[in-house]
């Protein structure tokens, strides 16, 4: 790492609120909320893609997991673009699939190109999340890195929330209302390319390339902007201590990810990840279908899932207010054991109260770790690294989602509809014992966590409030 990026970084660091136009977060905001949309409405679309398809459920399944390589495709695309070519180009690059896959996926007239089209969209989806993820880290100050992290992802989780509300609408409604829930993202990417201009690009980024002069523009606009809002002067400057590895301007490489020092956080993220995933991505993707074999018709099923809409938000809120306070990894452990213990006690007594309080559960799980973990993750590699080792973090988790569908259909066949409950809760209660072994990273520089010779990374000190 240079000495540029390291006084780049300080300079980011010490200022003490939001340092760029509110704008920025609006724009990361549309992208997240679409984003998540496009994840989620697979799951209200689905059914009524089978019986226009004249399509069985394990076609349905087959689709499912299938696309979820696109996740896989969208992780490594983004790490290796947002590497090479800069955070901002990532998250337009990732914006554009995401609307041309949804348009295109919505008109489909098979199942072939129904599959492909989602596998597009999903590109662009899981590129979002990276790109976005690493993007938010870089430009915020480190004592508001959590907070400004959390706002971007409230949209998300509005994004998330609104699906079955929209399916509701659209689903019973019209013929094609399914293929109307699918085509909603392309008004995000419409929106965004109207104003994308105002996106500045990291400065850490730009300073680990060798940019120096661009970087150094861009915070100091970032500090203007700042004197002008807050009375004073600014903090002094701070460089940090940690010892360094001089990456120059080339950018890092793949193969850094799977050797020391890093080698023992891309091993503990993917695991955290492709545990996450199973449970999660099966719940988005085939949550209602499930819930329909089960007996269920379509609008019930739909209504039953409502808790997770729900549940997002609340989950977001919470990170909002506890995510510069506490270690970030002891909220995402709390709502992991409690999601895991509704999921178990829901397939033991599977009511319709216990079914949609179990959504909530998920819900709030993915509201709170959207933020908490995708930071957490982003916080433990440097720079030149930062976009590919949360694009292969995300890529292994991803196969847990491509797993997902089977493992449920797997354990639906050995203890029916309770049998895949059971199976998701342990899984959500196994992920307390990763995340432990990650570090603190709440108020750090982002230096200072990334720091390849640090004998011991349990802890790092804080920022102080």
């Amino acid at each position: 790492m240079s000495v540029t990026e390291r006084a780049i970084g300080a300079r980011l660091d010490r200022l003490p609120i939001w340092p760029y136009r509110r704008i920025v977060l609006v724009l990361v905001g549309v992208a997240y909320f679409f984003a998540y949309f496009e994840g989620v409405n697979l799951g209200v679309a689905l059914p009524g893609a089978l019986e226009a398809f004249d399509a069985s459920l394990t076609v349905g399944a087959t689709i499912v997991s299938i696309t979820f390589w696109g996740a896989i495709v969208g992780s490594l695309l983004s790490g290796y673009v947002c590497d090479r070519w800069g955070r901002r180009n990532g998250i337009i690059t990732a914006v554009l699939l995401v609307g041309v896959g949804s348009v295109l996926t919505a008109i489909s007239t098979g199942v072939v190109m129904f599959t492909a089209m989602r596998f597009v969209a999903v590109v662009g989806g899981a590129a979002a999340t990276t790109a976005i993820a690493t993007y938010m880290s870089e430009i915020a100050p480190a004592g508001r890195r959590g907070r400004s992290m959390a706002w971007s992802v409230i949209p998300a989780m509005l994004g998330f929330a609104s699906v079955p509300f929209i399916g509701l609408a659209l689903v019973p409604a019209f013929d094609n209302g399914w293929r109307m829930v699918l085509m909603v993202p392309a008004i995000g990417t419409l929106v965004f390319l109207v104003g994308y201009r105002w996106l500045p690009e990291s400065p850490r980024w730009l300073a680990a390339r060798g940019r120096a002069a661009e970087a150094d523009r861009i915070v100091a606009d970032a500090e203007a902007h700042v004197r002008a809002t807050v009375p004073g002067q600014l903090p002094p400057v701070d460089p940090p201590q940690a010892a360094m590895l001089d990456a120059g301007a080339d950018g890092g490489r793949w193969r850094e990810l799977v050797r020391a020092p890093h080698l023992r956080w891309t091993a503990l993220f993917s695991l955290i990840w492709f545990g996450i995933q199973i449970p999660i991505k099966t719940v988005m993707g085939m949550g209602v279908t499930l819930l329909t074999e089960a007996g269920f018709d379509i609008t019930t099923s739909i209504s039953l899932t409502i808790g997770m809409s729900v549940g997002v938000v609340g989950g977001a809120l919470v990170a909002l207010a506890v995510t510069d306070r506490w270690p970030r990894k002891y909220p995402v452990m709390a709502i992991a054991a409690a999601c895991g213990s509704m999921l178990v006690v829901m397939g033991f007594h599977p009511t319709n109260l216990l079914i949609v309080l179990a959504f909530g559960g998920i819900g709030a799980f993915i509201g709170m770790s959207a933020p908490l973990l995708h930071l957490l993750t982003a916080e433990h590699f440097p720079t030149r690294i930062r976009s590919r080792g949360c694009g292969l973090v995300s890529t292994i988790g991803d196969l847990g989602g491509i797993a997902g569908p089977w493992v449920a259909l797997g354990a639906a066949a050995v203890g029916g509809f309770s049998g895949t409950w059971i199976v998701m809760g342990a899984l959500f209660l196994s992920l307390c014992v990763p995340l432990t072994m990650t570090r603190n990273t709440t108020r750090a520089s982002l230096e200072e966590t990334a720091a390849e010779r640090i004998d011991d990374p349990a802890d790092l000190q804080p920022r102080p409030t």
